[in-house]
């Protein structure tokens, strides 16, 4: 940070925001300031404005090409940037998860990606994708075959398995993919 430039700013403001998990302002004295926000609340901060979106375009008459689409999709992908640098707690991300998850990433609003997206970007490590696949799992069979592929990336054979006998009889694409998970590994 340019100290001189930033005395210069807080001569004309009392705060200013340097980041989204950063700001500055003058104390009594006017002695600058700079205070850094931790990683749950900077992500906590960008739920409550994707929130707000969300909720507003619950109240549209019919989905199109509104502004707050737009918002989700920008708040999203920062948070999705911030996520690379940042972890947050393992309580606050299986809460995200799960609202994201049970709301169907939202995709009766145009935010299905996005949303999509910054479940994947709260996930850092095995621990979290199988949290994330466990919860895609028991909350809709729509999910079953994301769930079951974060499985096989992360050591869970068994529930890949178990989602490839369940679709044999109504998915050509799981016999197929038994088919070649069996000679793959030789079972």
């Amino acid at each position: 940070i340019d100290l001189c430039n930033m005395q210069s700013i807080m001569r004309h403001c009392h705060s200013y925001l340097l980041g989204m998990d950063m700001w500055a302002y003058a104390d009594n004295e006017n002695t600058m300031k700079v205070v850094v926000k931790d990683p749950d609340t900077v992500i906590c901060e960008q739920w409550e404005i994707i929130k707000q979106n969300l909720t507003r375009l619950s109240q549209e008459p019919y989905i199109d090409d509104q502004i707050e689409i737009d918002e989700v999709w920008r708040v999203s992908e920062e948070a999705c940037e911030y996520l690379k640098e940042n972890d947050i707690s393992s309580e606050l991300k299986m809460r995200l998860i799960r609202t994201l998850v049970e709301n169907l990433f939202f995709d009766e609003y145009g935010c299905y990606d996005a949303t999509w997206n910054l479940a994947n970007a709260l996930c850092k490590n095995r621990e979290d994708y199988l949290n994330f696949a466990d919860c895609l799992w028991k909350n809709s069979r729509f999910f079953r075959k994301d769930a079951a592929e974060i499985y096989l990336r992360h050591g869970r054979e068994d529930r890949y398995i178990e989602y490839l006998m369940e679709s044999l009889a109504k998915d050509t694409q799981a016999y197929e993919k038994a088919i070649q998970y069996f000679q793959a590994t030789g079972k």
